[in-house]
């Protein structure tokens, strides 16, 4: 929500934006540790308000103004809570509010694939963790972390690490769907399609609203080639969670498996305009328009992120599939770093682009090698790979590339 603060949309507009009818608006004074918070409750169909209350108190009190004004909703709607709904509200799985913004600060950072962000999301945690002590949510997004810095181009020792996490929380709460998660993200990093997705769907029994676990199993069925169950999940995603940059992203990725690129632009652009700084949201609109034939635009972002991530696997990548793109073979291949095979040992995403650029490249065993490791990892589209992928056309009529689609 505080990517709407100050805006000049209306409550109308803003309602339309988001797809809800109902909006709570208001305001926050602070003096000291003293709040006033006022809160009101609009109909954005008839922009007709339907409660209003001011709060007093201090920080402390955010969770029980918080709780009251819950409360507050459902009565002035006339919504009738399930006992799961209630316990819901009720809920405060950081017990202080100085914590609990960390750990918001954290998620967000963590979704943003820059080091700069993934540090910043370590400190918050390493301040929530002073303040709560042991804390199976803060344990979980520590793992969250560590998995988008192996996403990134890190370590593989970085799965390890999150399993550990995944360890810790299960100790915590052996039913913790956040645990769940950890342990899908690592056994499909491992290359085990099956058992992320079976994770995957465990996390989503336990907590079947949670945007996290809905962009994973769409991820995870986009690589098996469900394309339709895929989009439901992550359309779910979305609808949850609209504010949430990659959310809006990754809804660009099944358009462009499906050979249906011109429909993945417009995702990705969104969320580059939504994070500006994240070098996934700048690659991956170079990447859309490059499938949709848009070469001299998808040149512009890719050359952006090559400029401004220099250092990172991504950066590497943006270099050389544009240079690739420019049929300059050798400027591609030398645009490889270390840093960017590194990250295709261990990344599904990272070895499925280290093939395209060596594709480009015309280095066709090579591309072969990464092509392989790619379906290793769970790259198991086949009607993608076999028709739609077009940066694989320079190797697609050759016996190996045959062998591996079997």
């Amino acid at each position: 929500s505080m990517r709407l603060k100050g805006s000049k949309l209306s409550v109308p507009e803003i309602a339309r934006s988001l797809g809800v009818r109902y909006v709570v608006e208001g305001s926050v004074r602070k003096a000291g540790n003293a709040l006033r918070i006022t809160a009101q409750l609009v109909d954005a169909h008839t922009d007709a308000h339907l409660w209003a209350q001011v709060f007093d108190g201090t920080l402390l009190n955010i969770f029980e103004f918080q709780e009251e004004v819950a409360h507050a909703i459902v009565n002035a709607l006339r919504i009738r809570l399930s006992p799961p709904e209630r316990r819901a509200i009720a809920e405060h799985p950081i017990p202080h509010p100085v914590a609990y913004e960390s750990y918001l600060r954290a998620r967000y950072e963590a979704w943003r694939f820059s080091r700069e962000g993934l540090e910043r999301a370590r400190r918050y945690i390493a301040t929530a963790l002073d303040i709560v002590g042991d804390n199976e949510l803060l344990y979980a997004t520590l793992g969250h972390i560590t998995a988008m810095e192996v996403e990134s181009g890190g370590s593989f020792e970085g799965v390890e690490r999150v399993e550990e996490y995944a360890e810790l929380v299960a100790r915590l709460d052996s039913t913790s769907p956040r645990g769940f998660w950890l342990r899908s993200w690592a056994a499909f990093q491992r290359g085990d399609l099956a058992k992320a997705i079976s994770w995957g769907e465990k996390s989503m029994a336990v907590q079947p609203d949670e945007p996290d676990t809905l962009l994973m199993l769409g991820y995870l069925y986009a690589h098996a080639g469900r394309n339709s169950k895929a989009t439901s999940f992550l359309e779910r995603a979305l609808d949850l969670d609209p504010l949430t940059p990659l959310t809006q992203g990754v809804q660009g990725f099944v358009p462009v498996l499906d050979g249906r690129p011109e429909e993945g632009i417009r995702p990705y652009q969104r969320h580059r305009e939504m994070d500006p700084e994240s070098p996934f949201a700048v690659v991956f609109v170079g990447w859309a328009l490059a499938y949709a034939g848009q070469i001299d635009e998808a040149l512009i972002a890719l050359d952006d992120a090559g400029r401004r991530f220099p250092e990172t696997a991504f950066g590497s990548y943006a270099r050389s599939f544009a240079q690739g793109l420019r049929g300059n073979s050798e400027l591609a291949i030398k645009a490889i770093t270390p840093e960017l095979e590194m990250a295709g040992q261990h990344s599904v995403m990272f070895a499925r682009e280290l093939a395209h650029c060596y594709a480009l490249a015309g280095e066709a065993e090579r591309a072969l090698d990464w092509l392989e490791r790619a379906i290793e990892l769970g790259m198991l589209n086949v009607p993608f790979l076999a028709e739609h992928d077009r940066f694989l056309d320079p190797i697609r009529r050759t016996p190996r590339f045959s062998q591996l689609l079997e």
